[in-house]
């Protein structure tokens, strides 16, 4: 996973890159299935996907949006967290602000 700048939008974005070499054609295919069912998901709980495809190297990738924040080890690091605590303190979350934006953007790493 990278941190990059989508050029459309003018975004950061999270990039996710299958850069494993030799990857085969079905497994390239599963990834842009993933891609298309991603982008299709609208949900406050689900990170949105922006945009997928092939970058200029032929590696696939699916760009979704940057949440700030910490991530779940960073915070298991600084107190435990219960199950029973971590569903009740995402109840309690506002729902993200969803900025518009054209799938297909082109991104810089």
């Amino acid at each position: 996973m990278y941190r990059a700048h989508d050029r459309i939008t003018d975004q950061t974005v999270a990039l996710k890159v299958i850069a494993i070499p030799g990857v085969d054609a079905g497994e390239e295919a599963r990834f842009h299935r993933e891609g298309r069912v991603l982008a299709g998901l609208n949900h406050p709980g689900i990170v949105r996907v922006v945009a997928f495809g092939q970058l200029d190297e032929g590696l696939p990738y699916v760009a979704m949006e940057w949440l700030e924040g910490e991530d779940i080890a960073q915070r298991m690091r600084r107190a435990s967290l219960s199950l029973p605590r971590a569903c009740s303190s995402q109840r309690k979350s506002p729902t993200r602000s969803r900025p518009r934006t054209r799938r297909g953007s082109s991104i810089a790493t």
